[in-house]
């Protein structure tokens, strides 16, 4: 939520509501004083809070996360990066309300991150973890696309910051890579 001056008599309102693991966003360029386009974002809170309590979330075609993984997987099983990350998600994740999924997903998020890896012993690495988010969040797209949700609940769950492997080319891949 902010209030963003664009020049001496003009502000851009972004305002967003949270319920229940919903967002409902609103933007708005006004023109006027700084006291009125406060006024007037205070104004398109209290209309979005209006209209995000008016709407049934009873009525959401998906009901649980699993059902999206699963609609998600009907798509793309040939396509999936990690099978074994999609069985995992699956499992731990399957049986979360759409409601609730945000909460959750974001403490699924943070324990991965500090999960050992079986191979190394170490901690998982980013991309391994963002191999979850990417999947979580395509999922949820699909069904936004698809007109079974309104808003994808993961949109701002951030992808981490990958370090790349130095890979070590022969010269026979050097050159098909240079041709």
């Amino acid at each position: 939520m902010s209030i963003k001056q664009i020049n001496p008599s003009c502000f851009m309102l972004d305002c967003r509501v949270w319920i229940e693991g919903i967002e409902f966003r609103r933007r708005e360029t006004f023109e006027g004083g700084k006291k009125a386009a406060a006024a007037r974002f205070r104004e398109i809170k209290a209309e979005l809070r209006e209209r995000a309590l008016k709407k049934d979330t009873r009525s959401l075609k998906l009901k649980t996360f699993g059902e999206a993984l699963d609609r998600y997987y009907e798509v793309k099983k040939n396509n999936l990066v990690s099978f074994s990350a999609f069985q995992r998600m699956r499992r731990d994740l399957g049986d979360v309300s759409i409601n609730e999924v945000r909460e959750r997903f974001k403490m699924y998020w943070i324990n991965l991150q500090r999960t050992r890896s079986r191979q190394t012993g170490g901690f998982l690495a980013a991309s391994t973890v963002n191999h979850y988010t990417v999947m979580a969040k395509a999922a949820f797209n699909m069904c936004v696309k698809d007109g079974l949700l309104d808003s994808n609940p993961l949109r701002n769950i951030e992808i981490l910051k990958a370090i790349p492997r130095e890979v070590t080319l022969s010269e026979l891949d050097r050159q098909r890579l240079l041709t």
